[in-house]
Protein backbone atom coordinates (compact mmCIF):
# COMPACT_ATOMS: atom_id res chain seq x y z
CA UNK A 1 0.00 0.00 0.00
CA UNK A 2 2.72 2.41 1.09
CA UNK A 3 4.36 1.84 -2.40
CA UNK A 4 1.81 2.31 -3.83
CA UNK A 5 1.12 5.72 -2.60
CA UNK A 6 4.68 6.46 -3.17
CA UNK A 7 4.43 5.42 -7.15
CA UNK A 8 1.35 7.86 -7.13
CA UNK A 9 3.02 10.60 -5.56
CA UNK A 10 6.26 10.45 -7.68
CA UNK A 11 4.06 10.55 -10.70
CA UNK A 12 2.10 13.74 -10.05
CA UNK A 13 5.33 15.16 -9.37
CA UNK A 14 7.53 13.96 -11.90
CA UNK A 15 4.95 13.34 -14.52
CA UNK A 16 4.46 17.32 -14.95
CA UNK A 17 8.28 18.18 -14.54
CA UNK A 18 8.93 15.90 -17.52
CA UNK A 19 6.73 18.08 -19.66
CA UNK A 20 8.12 21.33 -18.73
CA UNK A 21 11.66 19.63 -19.38
CA UNK A 22 10.65 18.43 -22.67
CA UNK A 23 8.73 21.60 -23.56
CA UNK A 24 11.60 23.85 -22.48
CA UNK A 25 14.25 21.84 -24.59
CA UNK A 26 12.11 21.64 -27.47
CA UNK A 27 11.58 25.45 -27.62
CA UNK A 28 15.43 26.09 -27.48
CA UNK A 29 15.81 24.74 -30.56
CA UNK A 30 16.10 27.17 -33.56
CA UNK A 31 15.39 26.64 -36.69
CA UNK A 32 17.81 28.40 -39.41
CA UNK A 33 17.10 29.27 -42.75
CA UNK A 34 19.21 27.07 -45.37
CA UNK A 35 20.21 29.56 -47.80
CA UNK A 36 20.98 32.70 -47.19
CA UNK A 37 18.83 35.98 -45.62
CA UNK A 38 16.35 37.62 -47.77
CA UNK A 39 17.98 40.63 -48.90
CA UNK A 40 15.90 43.83 -47.77
CA UNK A 41 14.19 46.39 -50.07
CA UNK A 42 16.26 49.92 -50.78
CA UNK A 43 19.38 50.80 -48.89
CA UNK A 44 19.13 50.76 -45.17
CA UNK A 45 20.59 49.58 -42.20
CA UNK A 46 19.68 45.89 -41.39
CA UNK A 47 20.50 42.96 -39.44
CA UNK A 48 23.35 41.34 -40.14
CA UNK A 49 23.29 38.40 -42.42
CA UNK A 50 26.81 37.02 -40.62
CA UNK A 51 25.65 37.50 -37.40
CA UNK A 52 28.84 38.40 -36.48
CA UNK A 53 27.41 42.39 -35.54
CA UNK A 54 24.10 44.26 -34.50
CA UNK A 55 23.08 45.63 -38.32
CA UNK A 56 25.27 45.74 -41.27
CA UNK A 57 24.13 48.53 -44.29
CA UNK A 58 23.03 47.00 -47.31
CA UNK A 59 23.23 49.49 -50.64
CA UNK A 60 20.29 48.45 -51.99
CA UNK A 61 22.35 45.93 -54.25
CA UNK A 62 24.76 44.22 -51.51
CA UNK A 63 25.97 44.45 -48.25
CA UNK A 64 28.68 46.46 -47.35
CA UNK A 65 31.22 46.54 -45.02
CA UNK A 66 29.85 49.29 -42.61
CA UNK A 67 28.71 48.00 -39.73
CA UNK A 68 26.87 48.79 -36.00
CA UNK A 69 27.53 46.99 -32.61
CA UNK A 70 24.91 49.14 -30.18
CA UNK A 71 24.50 52.40 -32.26
CA UNK A 72 29.12 52.31 -32.67
CA UNK A 73 29.54 52.21 -36.74
CA UNK A 74 33.06 51.02 -37.69
CA UNK A 75 33.86 48.29 -40.75
CA UNK A 76 34.13 44.71 -41.53
CA UNK A 77 34.59 43.14 -44.86
CA UNK A 78 31.39 41.31 -45.76
CA UNK A 79 32.84 37.30 -45.71
CA UNK A 80 30.39 34.14 -47.02
CA UNK A 81 27.93 33.34 -44.45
Amino acid sequence: MAAALLLCIALVIALPLLVLVLLITRSNHHVRPVGPPLRPVGPQWARDPTRRHDYRFWNGMRWTAEVSDRGVPSTDPVTEY
